[in-house]
């Protein structure tokens, strides 16, 4: 299975089958594959990745072998083309699965499509009670993989604050550097507390104040300089709704993203606090 793929792959680099099967499997065994006529265990496909220069990661998502892939890039579309008729549908008809099968992992998926659909008309398509399985589900993971940093990342409009607070404080006890298995992971889990502190912004400033210092304890790396950026505006934005004394230096970060070449940034961090303004 996936040796139509990896063939593919191979080729495109132009790597021999003796040199993608050198200390793995017998070339014979690896043509084989290739050709679908048998399968291969898990610690032989990593090996044989690493000959080809290729991480598990890049491998799946070649082969498209998350299938939730094709449903959130179609939701990002919508998001971003702030079609708010195809996020309502695209969430109604995860959240149908979701009754059919009663996997979380699909209640996921439909939170995705709700929270776009949310953060852009404030409207909830979820039940109560369906609002308080996705809480329920969040609060008591145990271990922070990446798919559920990910998922609470794309739905914490739907998550009471007290939760997401909860759940932010358990990510960011994961953030320390030089024991992540990617960098990827890191730029997520940070990403994911980022969005967590702009909804308790919204929903919870008290609570947005502790998580902030907590924040501010992490060590960005000069890489990751947009989170940077975005946790200074946040900071700002979080003073502005306690205080509204400091909107001159919010319009200034502002302007200073669009001098900086950043419009898409701009863009944003200006809708966010019209939002804040509004409250």
């Amino acid at each position: 299975m996936y040796g139509n793929q990896f063939k593919e792959l191979r080729l495109k680099q132009h790597i021999s089958l003796e040199q993608a099967a050198k200390n793995v499997i017998s070339i014979s065994t690896l043509s084989r594959w290739e050709n679908e006529k048998l399968d291969i265990n898990f610690s032989q496909l990593t090996q044989l990745l690493a000959n080809i220069h290729l991480t598990l990661r890049e491998f799946a998502t070649c082969c498209n072998i998350n299938s939730s892939i094709d449903f959130t890039v179609e939701v990002s579309r919508a998001y971003n083309s702030e079609n708010t008729s195809l996020l309502h549908d695209l969430a109604q008809q995860q959240l149908s699965e979701y009754y059919s099968t009663r996997d979380k992992y699909d209640l996921f998926l439909a939170a995705v499509a709700n929270n776009c659909y949310f953060d852009l008309t404030q409207m909830n398509i979820f039940s109560q009670q369906d609002i308080k399985r996705l809480n329920y589900v969040f609060s008591h993971i145990e271990y922070w993989s990446e798919f559920y940093i990910t998922a609470f990342a794309n739905s914490v409009f739907l998550i009471e604050p007290q939760i997401q607070y909860q759940v932010a404080n358990k990510i960011l006890s994961q953030l320390n550097l030089r024991n992540f298995s990617s960098w990827d992971r890191f730029i997520h889990s940070i990403s994911s507390v980022l969005n967590s502190l702009t909804s308790l912004i919204i929903s919870d400033p008290t609570l947005a104040q502790k998580l902030l210092k907590k924040i501010e304890k992490i060590n960005i790396p000069i890489l990751s300089s947009y989170l940077q950026i975005r946790t200074n505006f946040l900071k700002e934005l979080l003073h502005y709704r306690l205080n509204k004394n400091n909107e001159e230096r919010i319009l200034s970060i502002i302007s200073s993203l669009k001098v900086l070449n950043l419009p898409k940034v701009a863009h944003n961090f200006s809708e966010l606090f019209h939002r804040i303004k509004s409250l």
